[in-house]
């Protein structure tokens, strides 16, 4: 009652043997997955014995070093969390902001995600840093799961466009959610070559946002 007493529990959903295989189609969206219970400190300062143990990434000839080294890390923190999932490069070290994007896919994938991505944002910040410690200078990269990263880029631009244009026929501004900086960034790219609205983020901390006024 109350939250005295609670414990973290974990939610098991398996599949019934008569279940029609097209029920992957009307998953929940991975907004609604379980947080992850995941403690990342027990094993952080022992990334660097590790870095050697993972030799299955078939390199190319213009892989980067942060590339190479983002992979091995991610590999062994999701190794050490007991996570069964394989890691991908979906797209190469192109020297923007972004960098490399890791994708994970695997049976226990949704539990990275957590509630709107939270798990997933604290995975990617524990990545970026450990690489950048391991090559010695401060590098980007993004970590997305069964894509879920790109959808909710997506969702987030769509809703801005579509505020933007209340906004606009109203003369009045409309403030969005609290939203987490790679999100918000989003929403100024999106509405950045529109002519009668602008972006203004506001706010401090988890409860900063993004504010569109008309232009």
């Amino acid at each position: 009652m109350l939250g005295i007493g609670s414990e973290p529990a974990v939610v098991r959903v398996t599949l019934t043997a008569d279940e029609d295989e097209s029920f992957a189609e009307n998953e929940p969206s991975p907004e609604t997955q379980p947080d992850a219970l995941v403690n990342f400190s027990p094993f952080a300062d022992d990334l660097d014995d590790d870095y050697d143990d993972f030799d299955d990434f078939e390199e190319e000839e213009e892989t980067s070093e942060v590339v190479k080294v983002g992979y091995d890390v991610l590999s062994t923190l999701l190794n050490k969390m007991g996570v069964s999932a394989d890691v991908y490069l979906r797209e190469p070290y192109t020297g923007d902001d972004e960098g490399p994007v890791f994708e994970i896919e695997g049976d226990d994938s949704g539990l990275l995600i957590g509630t709107r991505g939270e798990t997933l944002r604290a995975l990617q910040f524990i990545v970026s840093f450990l690489v950048s410690r391991k090559i010695g200078e401060r590098t980007n990269l993004m970590v997305d799961v069964e894509g879920y990263q790109q959808r909710r880029y997506d969702s987030v631009a769509n809703l801005a466009r579509r505020v933007a244009q209340r906004v606009a026929q109203r003369g009045r501004s409309i403030p969005l959610e609290p939203m987490p900086p790679n999100e918000r960034r989003q929403v100024h790219m999106a509405l950045a070559d529109r002519s009668d609205v602008v972006t203004e983020s506001d706010g401090y901390g988890d409860r900063r946002k993004v504010v569109i006024h008309p232009k």
